[in-house]
């Protein structure tokens, strides 16, 4: 029977270290998903003010119509980089909030009650 009780506890061991690296490689993945997001929308906000830009240095006053004829509306192009931007926002603040409450060190503090004066 202890021969059996042993290689269950080392069995149950096994299986927690598995799973303990499958959440350590899990979050893993979260962070650089999260990371290549906020990437991504930087690089996508960039190139879309930069094309406006290129347009406004390449056309001068009527830069306005060669973009809307080649790439839509200026009002949706605006929208765009507007919602990439809350977005971007949005990504920033989840992984913040979850990097505080994934690494965040808990301090016990001690009640008023308990200070003896």
């Amino acid at each position: 029977m202890d021969d059996d009780d042993k290689i269950i506890n080392t069995a149950i061991g096994y299986i927690k270290v598995y799973f303990a690296f499958r959440f350590l490689f899990g979050c893993i993945a979260f962070f650089i998903g999260m990371i290549a997001g906020v990437c991504f929308v930087c690089y996508w906000v960039y190139q879309e003010v930069a094309l406006e830009l290129s347009y406004q240095r390449k056309y001068g006053a009527g830069w306005q119509a060669e973009f809307e004829h080649y790439h839509g509306t200026l009002s949706h192009a605006h929208t765009q980089i507007t919602v990439c931007v809350s977005c971007m926002i949005a990504l920033v603040l989840v992984l913040g909030w979850f990097c505080h409450k994934t690494f965040h060190l808990h301090k016990h503090r001690h009640r008023r009650d308990d200070v003896v004066a």
